[in-house]
């Protein structure tokens, strides 16, 4: 199928294509239409698949800023830290496990794609039984969830005591360091009147939309994920439509003008 005559770049007009082009456009089959309509859909996919990204991207950072507002205290290596500290350790620990959830789940999707372009067998179980596939994949997410967290935990309960402890000093060191950190006097002053001033129940309804911000980011990837693929299906309609009537147009005016020559 050649769709070459005509370049997804540019617009499907005559003004743009001299007339053996224009002959040729007019020439396209429905197959060779569709084939162009895919290939204008995929370029308007992809850029809706980057913003999509981006919100997946987001998850791990909105969850690291979420638990640094929230954190009171925090434990690491035996040690219990406060102040920027603690929101510094809290914060790279959810950042962290939200990027590793996201990581897994990616790493499941690129390993079914990969059986799937390698073994025909795969690719058939997968088109005959999706929900089974969908089943597996996350049943398999779930397993890694679950069980490696498991593994890094006795891994760490193997650390000799002697280093823990050592480690333990250097955080100590670390976080002092940290705490010194202060924001200026007037930022500080500006905040606490603010505070002050918001109602307590407010307050509460903070907290809580801050705590399931990464929940909610999530939730919203998702939706537009499935929103992009919702719409790569109706682009793809109105691009095929439209070029077919573009078409239609254009051997419209061709007519029209052989007519006339004669």
């Amino acid at each position: 199928m050649q769709v070459s005559a005509i370049s997804s770049n540019q617009g499907f007009t005559a003004r743009q294509h001299n007339r053996e082009n224009i002959d040729r456009v007019i020439s396209l089959d429905d197959n060779q239409l569709r084939a162009l309509a895919y290939i204008k859909t995929l370029e308007k996919n992809r850029k809706r698949q980057k913003n999509v990204n981006r919100l997946y991207n987001s998850v791990p950072i909105v969850a690291a800023l979420s638990a640094g507002i929230l954190t009171q205290k925090a434990g690491l290596f035996s040690k219990e830290l406060t102040g920027l500290a603690a929101k510094t350790v809290n914060g790279i620990k959810a950042g962290g496990y939200w990027a590793f959830l996201l990581g897994t789940a990616a790493a499941i999707g690129a390993g079914s794609q990969a059986l799937s372009k390698n073994s025909e067998s795969v690719k058939d179980f997968k088109q005959n039984h999706p929900l089974l596939t969908l089943g597996t994949q996350i049943a398999a997410f779930c397993a890694a969830a679950i069980y490696l967290p498991k593994g890094a935990a006795k891994l760490y309960n193997m650390i000799k005591p002697e280093c823990i402890a050592k480690a333990g000093k250097g955080v100590e060191n670390v976080a002092e360091h940290i705490n010194k950190l202060k924001a200026p006097q007037f930022m500080s002053n500006w905040g606490a009147n603010i505070s002050n001033h918001i109602p307590e129940s407010i307050k509460n309804i903070g907290k809580t939309i801050t705590a399931y911000a990464p929940d909610i980011t999530l939730v919203t990837a998702v939706l537009a994920s499935l929103k992009a693929n919702v719409g790569s299906a109706q682009d793809f309609n109105n691009t095929y439509f439209g070029l077919k009537e573009r078409q239609h147009q254009l051997a419209q005016a061709r007519l029209n003008e052989l007519k006339n020559i004669d």
